[in-house]
C-alpha cells in the first residue's frame, strides 16, 4: 500500500507531500485546499499503464469529465494539468510504499508519463512503464509518430528479477485504481460491465441484503435484461420490478458503488465526498460497507469530505473493523500543499472534545 505521496507542479499545487497514508484515509479542509488534486494525481499516474478502469474509462477521460478539460491533443497536451499553466517544467509525483519501494512519475510536454521504480535497498532504478491516459480517442494516438508505442508493462531498461517482482507487488495499487465521484451515480455502464462477474459467484445476494439493511427495501431478486427499450438492471420487488436508474440518487449511487467495490481487490479506491445524496443515517452504513470492503479485499481508500458526520462514521467503522485510519487536514497557500494528519485514536479524542477537525487552525 501507499505510504506517502509527493506532488510537484500539478494543477494548483506547486509542491507538497502527503505523509502517513494508512489503509483508510479521509481528507478534510476548506475549498481549494488541494483535496481533489491528491486524487487527480493518483488518477493521472495510473494512466502510465495504458489502462482502463473496471468501467472502461481511461484516466484522461475521467479527468476530462471532472474538470472540463479539452479533448486530448498529442501535439499540445492540456496546459491546465501544469501548475501555473507552465509546461517548461515536468509534472512529477513520488509514491512510496510500505514495503520500502518507490515509484517516480514524470510528465513533460513531449512525454505522457514515465514511471521509474526504485526497489528497497541498494539497486538500480528501472523505468517500468511509459505512455499515458489509457486508450487514445478515436483516430488519435498518444505516442508521437517518431517513437514506437511502448507495449503495456514494458521495461525500458534491463530489470533484475528482484526488481520485476518488486514492481509486481506494488503496481496493482496504482494500475487498477478506480475513482468514484458525485457523477458516478449516473454511470449506467456499471451494470452492463459488471453484471456477469457479479451473477457468476452470486454476489447479487450480497447486494440485495445491502439494499435491505441500508434502505429497508425487500428485494427478491436482481436481473439484467431488456426493459423499456434498453438493457437495464432491475430490482425484483414483491409487487413490481424497478430499474436501478429509477431509484433515488442515494440508493442508485450506493448500488453502483457496491458493485464496483465487489470487483476490486489489492488496489486503491478514490472517493470524492462519499456522503453524496445520502441521508445521515444511510451515511453510517455506506462508511461501514466501504471500510469492510477495504479490509476484506485489501483496498487502500483515499476519500475527501466536507461532512463532519462522514468523519464520525468512518472513525466508528474503522474502530469496528480494526482498520488503520488517518484523518488528513489539507491547506494550500501560494501553491504549497501542507497536510497534517492524526490517527484514529487522536481523531476520536478531538471529536469527543468538540473540536471540528475540518477547521484546524
Amino acid at each position: 500500500m501507499l505510504k506517502s505521496l509527493t506532488i510537484t507542479r500539478f494543477r494548483g499545487v506547486k509542491e507538497g507531500t502527503i505523509p502517513n497514508l494508512r489503509q483508510v484515509n479521509l481528507f478534510v479542509g476548506p475549498n481549494n485546499s488541494g483535496k481533489s488534486t491528491i486524487l487527480d494525481a493518483l488518477l493521472l499516474a495510473s494512466g502510465a499503464y495504458e489502462r482502463k478502469d473496471v468501467l472502461g474509462r481511461s484516466p484522461y477521460q475521467v479527468l476530462n469529465e471532472r474538470h472540463n478539460l479539452p479533448p486530448y491533443n498529442v501535439k499540445e497536451p492540456c496546459r491546465a494539468l501544469w501548475y501555473g499553466y507552465d509546461q517548461s517544467c515536468e509534472v512529477e509525483f513520488e509514491f512510496t510504499f510500505v514495503n520500502g519501494s518507490a515509484l517516480h512519475y514524470r510528465m513533460g510536454k513531449e512525454t505522457r508519463g514515465d514511471l521509474t521504480l526504485r526497489p528497497p535497498g541498494p539497486g538500480s532504478q528501472v523505468i517500468v512503464a511509459m505512455e499515458g491516459f489509457g486508450e487514445p480517442p478515436e483516430g488519435e494516438d498518444f505516442a508521437p509518430k517518431a517513437r514506437p508505442r511502448v507495449p503495456t508493462m514494458s521495461y525500458r531498461q534491463s530489470a533484475s528479477q528482484e526488481a520485476s517482482a518488486e514492481h509486481h507487488k506494488v503496481r496493482g495499487f496504482l494500475r487498477d485504481l478506480v475513482l468514484i465521484d458525485s457523477e458516478f451515480r449516473r454511470a449506467r455502464q456499471v451494470e452492463a460491465l459488471l453484471w456477469q462477474q457479479i451473477i457468476s459467484d452470486r454476489r447479487d445476494k450480497v447486494l440485495m441484503k445491502m439494499l435491505h439493511d441500508v434502505y429497508g427495501m425487500t428485494v427478491e431478486g436482481l436481473t439484467f435484461t431488456p426493459f423499456l427499450g434498453d438493457n437495464s438492471l432491475l430490482l425484483l420487488l414483491p409487487s413490481m420490478s424497478v430499474r436501478v436508474d429509477d431509484l433515488g440518487d442515494g440508493a442508485r449511487y450506493f448500488m453502483r458503488m457496491m458493485m464496483v467495490l465487489s470487483a476490486l481487490k489489492d488496489t486503491t479506491l478514490l472517493l470524492e465526498e462519499p456522503e453524496t445524496a445520502h441521508h445521515c443515517r444511510a451515511q453510517a452504513d455506506v462508511a461501514r460497507r466501504i471500510v469492510r470492503a477495504a479490509k476484506e479485499r485489501n483496498l487502500q481508500v483515499l476519500a475527501t469530505t466536507h461532512s463532519l458526520e462522514t468523519v464520525d462514521h468512518f472513525l466508528a467503522a474503522c474502530a469496528e473493523h480494526s482498520v488503520e485510519f488517518e484523518l488528513h487536514h489539507t491547506e494550500l497557500k501560494a501553491g504549497v500543499l501542507s497536510c497534517r494528519g492524526v490517527d484514529r485514536h487522536d481523531a476520536r479524542v478531538l471529536m469527543d472534545m468538540g473540536v471540528d477537525p475540518r477547521c484546524a487552525p
